[in-house]
């Protein structure tokens, strides 16, 4: 059986893609935005994450069913914070109902977007391992 790994093709970097340090004024400060990845396919398996302190990475969408979720595993996970932003419900975010469960569960049919968040100074890669769990 062959392991499928998803890599992360996309890397934004600054506020937007249209402001850039180049364009400040001399002289002035322009502070750039954390980096934030994008993985395009919603990958189910082992994903490698390299994210800056205070970055993002965003993977989806999943479609998911009522009681169904999202399992994430990985042997630092403490350091990342995890959640799952509901698409079709104004955007509302499910975050784990207990910091030792890393399962997040919906409680309505509908499309999700898988975020993740580096909170601590780690700036190792990180290899995570995503479920959908139905």
């Amino acid at each position: 059986m062959k392991k499928m790994t998803t890599a992360l093709t996309i890397a934004v970097i600054g506020a937007s893609l249209v402001s850039s340090p180049g364009f400040a004024a001399e002289g002035t400060m322009v502070q750039q935005a954390p980096q934030q990845q994008i993985i395009v396919a919603p990958p189910e398996g082992e994903v490698t994450l390299h994210l800056e302190p205070g970055a993002e990475a965003v993977a989806g969408p999943y479609v998911l069913r009522q009681n169904e979720g999202i399992r994430v595993t990985s042997i630092v996970a403490d350091d990342y914070d995890w959640w799952l932003e509901d698409l079709g419900n104004d955007h509302e975010v499910i975050r784990k109902e207990h910091p030792e469960d890393n399962t997040v569960y919906v409680n309505q049919s509908s499309q999700y977007m898988l975020f993740y968040k580096n909170k601590k100074e780690c700036k190792n890669s990180i290899k995570v391992n995503i479920q959908v769990v139905r």
